[in-house]
């Protein structure tokens, strides 16, 4: 989704909608940067690459903690990184 050594600024505040990014936690141990969609009480984290196959995952939203919504990501590259 955002390239390896992004710098991903995220706000804690804003809800999330369907079609944005999230920082999600799963449990104690995973947090991912996914893109995020909800209904009927599921949640589905995807992670939207074309490059990638990963799986989508499904969950009961009671389930996913979202730390915030990523609103500006600057990848790595872009700030002289190799």
């Amino acid at each position: 989704m955002f390239p390896s050594g992004s710098l991903l600024l995220v706000d804690p505040n804003l809800r999330p909608w369907n079609g944005c990014c999230v920082v999600a936690a799963l449990d104690a141990r995973t947090v991912l940067v996914r893109r995020f969609a909800q209904a009927k009480g599921m949640a589905a984290l995807s992670c939207h690459s074309f490059t990638v196959q990963t799986p989508d995952i499904v969950v009961d939203q009671r389930r996913v903690r979202i730390l915030g919504v990523v609103v500006w990501f600057q990848a790595g590259h872009d700030m002289g990184e190799a």
